[in-house]
């Protein structure tokens, strides 16, 4: 059924199967994906227990924390290109108007992660289900996922960190609110609320 949809005018297939696949993963985290009130709980829980374990490093908090990635794990979709995540952003209901913005938002980020020889960088869409009477049955919530090499210390973590967060300025691009607090975290002082 999907492999009609996507097969191209020569009947190649396949070129296909990573557009259906893409598919297949936004509707498993469709059905996992939260209300948003208890979507940006769980967020706002996540960025206070990211400040609390910078300040103590407590195990509890550390655990708490695993258990909300978990959580949120079971609506992320991840991907290695810009295709496809374009291609998952205009199946999951991005608005037309918006996908440039976005894209070149997170491209910016991903090449300064790219820059910086982290282990791998992926872009990321968080999927949380959109509030009673919004246009859109489903919201999006994307960013750049970074993954460090293991050999890297804190400091060389924090700095490549903060160069990604700050990728959409060198682009002439407005940093997200996300990215905001992202960058707060890093840096205390750099911005008030």
């Amino acid at each position: 059924m999907l492999q009609a949809a996507f097969t191209d005018s020569s009947g190649n297939k396949a070129d296909s199967l990573w557009r259906e696949e893409i598919i297949l993963r936004l509707e498993r985290a469709k059905s996992e994906a939260l209300p948003i009130d208890e979507y940006q709980a769980l967020k706002k829980k996540q960025n206070k227990l990211f400040a609390s374990i910078k300040k103590s490093g407590k195990p509890e908090d550390v655990g708490q924390l695993l258990d909300i990635e978990d959580t949120l794990d079971k609506a992320r979709l991840h991907f290695y290109t810009l295709p496809e995540f374009r291609f998952a952003l205009e199946h999951s209901g991005c608005s037309p108007r918006d996908l440039p913005k976005i894209l070149a938002h997170q491209n910016a980020c991903a090449n300064i992660a790219d820059k910086s020889l982290t282990a791998r960088t992926l872009y990321m869409i968080e999927l949380s289900k959109s509030s009673p009477g919004h246009p859109q049955p489903y919201q999006g919530h994307c960013s750049v996922r970074v993954f460090h090499r293991d050999d890297w210390l804190a400091d060389e973590i924090r700095k490549v960190e903060n160069r990604v967060r700050n990728a959409p300025k060198n682009y002439g691009l407005k940093l997200s609110s996300d990215e905001m607090t992202e960058l707060n975290m890093l840096h205390p002082l750099s911005f008030s609320f």
